[in-house]
């Protein structure tokens, strides 16, 4: 599987942490979707530092983060190589994420100072990011 290098903007968003992965993600991505007063219009993220993950949601101009009782971080931006995960509710895709991120990176030089990323596009669209470095 091969992938396209593009560069992204950081994002600052809202988001709550878990460090069980991959078990307690659905879980954290239902406390988040529960603590937003739509999920309308809304772009939502797993971000994954290390062995820390975020259920992530882009922070809007009219969000109280405090009121929601979310933290607030941002995505950096920079160059990711990316590759798109067609119906990935699946479960067989789904659990392929981590195997399609290591397929990305294969041979490229991955920036561990940046997270990898997923943006859920859509309920049938999966877009995930991988941090490199184009030195």
């Amino acid at each position: 599987m091969s992938g396209k290098l593009r560069e992204i903007e950081s994002k600052t968003v809202m988001y709550i942490e878990t460090t069980d992965i991959p078990d307690g993600i659905a879980n954290t991505f239902t406390h988040l979707e529960s603590r937003l007063p739509t999920l309308r219009q809304r772009k939502f993220y797993g971000v994954m530092f290390g062995n820390k993950y975020w259920a992530a949601v882009e922070l809007k101009p009219q969000d109280d983060p405090t009121a929601m009782k979310l933290k607030v971080g941002k995505i950096p931006g920079g160059v990711y190589i990316c590759t798109k995960l067609k119906d990935w509710r699946q479960e067989s895709l789904a659990n392929d994420i981590p195997q399609t991120f290591n397929e990305i990176t294969m041979g490229k030089h991955v920036d561990p100072t940046r997270p990898f990323v997923e943006f859920y596009r859509s309920q049938q669209e999966l877009i995930l990011y991988a941090p490199v470095r184009t030195e």
